[in-house]
């Protein structure tokens, strides 16, 4: 083996990745585009959901393995995937909930999608929520998968968890809740 077999190996190599990780910034952009349209979302308005990358912790480190970079910056879908240490590429979608939509009203709460994708040959492999198992998609489905199955169970999952707050506050009297400090 000489040193421009080695090149040539380092040049497929780079070839290879810049390849999947276009396919996977692909898949991002056809995710948010296709759940920010089932909101209702023009795109212009970046500041209600955004692409967002995430960075990967050892487990050991934080409970949460997928944690946002920075929230309140704009990034370009090949800024926001990232190569996992799992062979997962990663991004999230972050959207800001406002009191009745008004998005010059206060307080707004951020909720986050942490998405990993895989393709292996005509197959897709991915997850919005880390402790489910992948969903299994061939190519030329994920469209339609998408429009039927998994934008309607993103929007439940959020649904469901605020309506889960409401039953505590209303039912659960149980446990004392102070909001504040504690001295």
């Amino acid at each position: 083996m000489s040193y421009f077999d080695l090149c040539n190996e380092y040049k497929k190599s780079r070839e290879l990745f810049f390849k999947t990780h276009d396919d996977a910034t692909e898949f991002a952009t056809t995710v948010f585009n296709g759940f920010r349209s089932y909101l209702g979302l023009d795109e212009n308005e970046y500041d209600l959901i955004k692409l967002v990358p995430t960075i990967q912790f050892e487990p050991e480190e934080e409970e949460e393995y997928f944690s946002p970079i920075d929230e309140d910056i704009s990034y370009t879908p090949h800024g926001a995937v990232k190569l996992a240490d799992n062979g997962y590429w990663i991004f999230s979608i972050l959207l800001r909930l406002h009191i009745d939509g008004n998005k010059n009203m206060q307080p707004a709460e951020n909720i986050k999608f942490d998405i990993s994708y895989k393709k292996v040959k005509d197959t897709i492999y991915f997850k919005y929520v880390q402790d489910n198992q992948d969903m299994q998609i061939q190519i030329g489905e994920l469209e339609s998968y998408l429009k039927k199955n998994v934008y309607s169970n993103m929007e439940k999952t959020i649904m469901e968890f605020y309506q889960s707050q409401v039953k505590f506050f209303l039912h659960d009297r149980s446990v004392e809740r102070k909001i504040g400090l504690i001295a």
